[in-house]
């Protein structure tokens, strides 16, 4: 007759061949001088263990678990089948350091009122883990203890008294909770408190099973003479599941379940604020404040910026859907419409103040933001995104890009959401290369010269080609090709509509632009000859000086150093890693720039395109020297601050690096004036002065006098000319 065991000692598999069958070989190894058996729970989805364990480790009962319900579950289905007065629960990523077994159920065979022990945890090195046993996890000893109060304040009396930091881990210690790693409980009263909660897939069940012993009155113990080496996080790190989402579930369940759903949530609420998320949320308010503050005072209201307004106006009043934006700087193509569709909503809850352009630039700016981190974070990691959202929050260039009324300002988000598709698609996740078309042709929409990112896909698809890459070949299904040409044709469908209303001129006359630009490229000269002709040299001054407005705008020699320097340290990883991640980056700075600059074209609107690869640059070479100069990583961190510091007093300094506050009011003044010198009667307003032969120069005085309340007609006698110059602005009555 076999002998009854004493203890049973349940084991939870998955996908830890090698460390169970170690943590097999050592318990038996130890040979316990009181009757054991163990029984092993496979959870895994895919059994191949069991042959392997009842050849080498005949004595182990091996249960498969028909589904995987976690930690919970296993260890509930082991202790069905459990023989034993005492349940031993271990992980499988465990040694004995000694005669566990013995330590443990002397302390429970000598002291009834025990209802659980735990031996002491060790690492691989032989030192005890510091923080192992603990008081029960009361909300107060949560947000003292794991929150980011902790990380600010590590030495607060709540989180020494919950982590027990004055056990100097040699005698045995009384807790409220022992690791969910190994513990011993009485197998009557594990019955009695109806074992494991099966609503804990993996994580806390030992604090919800360490209270409900302790208000059935027993006590609980750490054993400072049993010592067992765990190997953390062998158990869970193969696992296919979402670790952090099953954290924090069983998080929420623990406390809602004890404490209530309020204080389950205010649990939640305070403990998402990591040391990251505070990060994250200074630097979107310092982008908020720079790209909002004082707006008003600042706002830019241009002719080319009225257009759009106009258009967004006709389109909300009159119905008058447009299907391309404005004309480009050769009047024969046309931007997109796409601005238009975005500010209308916004003049609409701005009840039409101009105002409101600005509010609606700025908000997109700080999404910008929010989107640059995660891509980056994604792409790299979080202390390259750390740094690299942090600078664009407070690059001058881009947050005077981010306060304009115009149809520039969602490229940089765009072009962050195009180099993450690219990314991903290299990477092996097939569908994020109709999303990158998708991107792309948006982007077109936005400004037409993006469409030189298209030689960014061509070059990817040629590579790889050439190394005959899983991500091309996968390329070629009906499926992906038909996402492909539907994530073309979605964006282009305005575009589309105006051409086939007018003969396809937009698509016939943008490619002859894109052969006109490589001509320019090639050295041909303008087709505008009244435009005098372009220079390197005066491209390279125009290159300077937005180097100097980008990085650091007090210095441009400062300025010029830190992009060599970061855009250096970038080339040295690609060449060292060797990652399409790089090569992405790099092109998307190399091409772009090539063609602008040979094709001298020193045009602002093209910068934007620019913003994200830079601030990545940036943010990859600081994260580099901090890595990689842990005995000066607090000088990189000081030198980072004092330049995100100083670029933010700057813009403020410099009046966010417009030329003239108070100018938007001017033309509300000149607005009111116009109406005034009208005398109530129909008027028409013409242009006059240098710029006034561009038809957009009126659109401001044309746009604000409807604001008003009084509209132009082109039909009236009465006509007031406007003209500008840097003194101020003049109107001239006509009858």
């Amino acid at each position: 007759m076999e002998k009854k065991p004493v203890v049973s000692i349940i084991i939870v598999h998955y996908q830890v061949k090698k460390q169970l069958f170690n943590c097999l070989q050592s318990i038996y190894e130890k040979k316990s001088k009181y009757h054991f058996e163990i029984i092993v729970i496979d959870n895994d989805e895919n059994p191949y263990i069991e042959k392997y364990l009842v050849k080498k480790f005949p004595r182990v009962k091996y249960i498969k678990n028909e589904i995987n319900n976690g930690y919970s579950g296993g260890n509930n289905l082991g202790a069905l089948s459990s023989k034993g007065e005492f349940i031993f629960f271990l992980n499988p990523d465990t040694l004995f350091k000694n005669n566990v077994l013995d330590q443990l159920l002397i302390k429970m065979m000598t002291y009834k009122y025990i209802g659980i022990v735990a031996p002491l945890l060790f690492k691989e090195n032989g030192k005890p883990f510091i923080l192992q046993g603990s008081k029960e996890l009361t909300p107060l000893r949560a947000i003292f203890s794991l929150s980011f109060i902790y990380k600010l304040f590590p030495n607060n009396n709540i989180a020494n008294e919950f982590w027990l930091k004055k056990w100097n881990k040699k005698e045995h210690k009384e807790v409220e909770v022992v690791p969910g790693t190994a513990f011993m409980i009485r197998k009557n009263i594990f019955k009695k408190i109806g074992g494991f909660d099966e609503n804990y897939f993996l994580y806390f069940e030992e604090n919800d099973i360490c209270k409900r012993v302790i208000d059935l009155g027993s006590k609980i113990y750490m054993i400072s003479d049993a010592h067992v080496i765990h190997f953390w996080g062998e158990s869970t790190k193969k696992s296919t599941k979402n670790i952090k989402a099953i954290f924090e579930k069983s998080r929420f369940y623990y406390f809602n379940k004890f404490y209530g759903l309020p204080k389950a949530f205010l649990v939640e609420f305070m403990l998402i604020f990591s040391k990251e998320i505070l990060f994250l949320i200074a630097i979107l308010f310092l982008a908020g404040w720079l790209r909002l503050h004082e707006i008003e005072r600042y706002f830019p209201f241009l002719g080319d910026f009225a257009w759009f307004y106009i258009s967004a106006r006709d389109l909300l009043i009159d119905g008058i859907f447009p299907f391309v934006g404005i004309a480009s700087s050769h009047p024969w193509i046309h931007q997109g419409a796409f601005w238009t569709y975005l500010l209308a909503p916004a003049l609409a809850m701005g009840n039409f103040n101009p105002i409101a352009g600005g509010y609606l630039s700025g908000s997109i700016g700080i999404l910008t933001v929010l989107i640059l981190y995660i891509c980056t974070k994604n792409m790299f990691d979080r202390r390259i995104a750390i740094f690299t959202s942090a600078f664009f929050a407070t690059s001058p260039l881009v947050v005077f890009h981010s306060r304009l009324p115009y149809h520039t300002v969602p490229i940089p988000l765009f072009v962050i959401l195009y180099f993450y598709s690219l990314n991903k698609w290299v990477k092996g996740n097939i569908y994020y290369f109709p999303l990158s078309l998708f991107f792309l042709v948006v982007l077109y929409n936005f400004e037409l010269a993006t469409s030189v990112f298209s030689l960014l896909i061509i070059c990817l698809l040629g590579y790889g080609i050439y190394i005959k890459a899983i991500w091309i070949k996968k390329l070629w299904t009906k499926k992906i090709i038909s996402f492909s040409i539907i994530a073309v044709l979605i964006p282009l469908l305005p575009m589309l509509f105006y051409d086939f209303y007018h003969g396809f001129s937009q698509t016939l006359l943008f490619l002859i632009w894109i052969g006109y630009r490589f001509l320019l490229v090639l050295g041909y000269p303008s087709l505008h000859p009244e435009i005098k002709t372009i220079t390197f040299s005066s491209m390279i001054y125009f290159i300077k000086n937005n180097i100097q407005n980008y990085y650091y705008v007090s210095s441009w020699i400062f300025a010029f150093f830190l992009g060599i320097i970061s855009i250096s340290i970038c080339g040295i990883l690609f060449i060292k890693n060797k990652t399409l991640t790089y090569a992405i980056l790099f092109l998307g700075i190399l091409i772009p720039g090539i063609i602008i600059f040979f094709s001298r074209v020193p045009s602002e609107a093209y910068l934007p395109m620019f913003f994200p690869q830079l601030a990545i640059c940036i943010g990859i070479a600081f994260s580099y020297l901090y890595k990689y100069s842990p005995n000066y990583s607090w000088i990189i961190v000081v030198f980072f601050i004092f330049l995100i510091i100083s670029n933010s007093v700057n813009i403020i300094s410099k009046n966010f690096l417009t030329k003239n506050e108070n100018k938007f009011y001017k033309k509300i003044v000149a607005a009111q004036e116009i109406i005034s010198l009208a005398e109530g009667k129909e008027y028409i307003i013409l242009g006059g002065g240098i710029n006034g032969k561009f038809e957009s120069f009126i659109m401001p005085y044309k746009y604000l006098t409807w604001f008003l309340g009084y509209s132009e007609n082109k039909k009236a006698k009465i006509k007031i000319e406007v003209s500008e110059d840097e003194m101020g602005i003049y109107l001239k009555k006509y009858d």
